[in-house]
């Protein structure tokens, strides 16, 4: 199962997560990255200049009521999420 993905560690082409919506969450100290959370620092310009987590996600984990994000998931500027948890999962 891949990894979950962390506010302000986990990345997308090496801009760091930020703006999460659920803060009541944690995943090894860092508040959960759910989706639906950005804009995140960017990582080129155009769509990725400030890119959100809104295109994939677990269909079956949620915090918050939201849809987990885990490594490999694509944000909506068509990266994969980075640098998830070394042992926090899910399917």
């Amino acid at each position: 199962m891949p990894a979950i993905t962390k506010i302000g560690v986990s990345d997308i082409q090496g801009g760091t997560l930020a703006n999460g919506q659920v803060s009541n969450v944690k995943v090894n100290g860092a508040d959960i990255n759910v989706k639906g959370d950005g804009p995140h620092a960017g990582h080129g310009i155009g769509i990725h200049a400030a890119p959100k987590s809104t295109n994939q996600s677990s269909s079956t984990v949620k915090a918050g009521g939201k849809f987990v994000i885990r490594e490999g998931d694509l944000a909506d500027c068509a990266h994969p999420h980075a640098n998830g948890s070394g042992n926090v999962n899910a399917g």
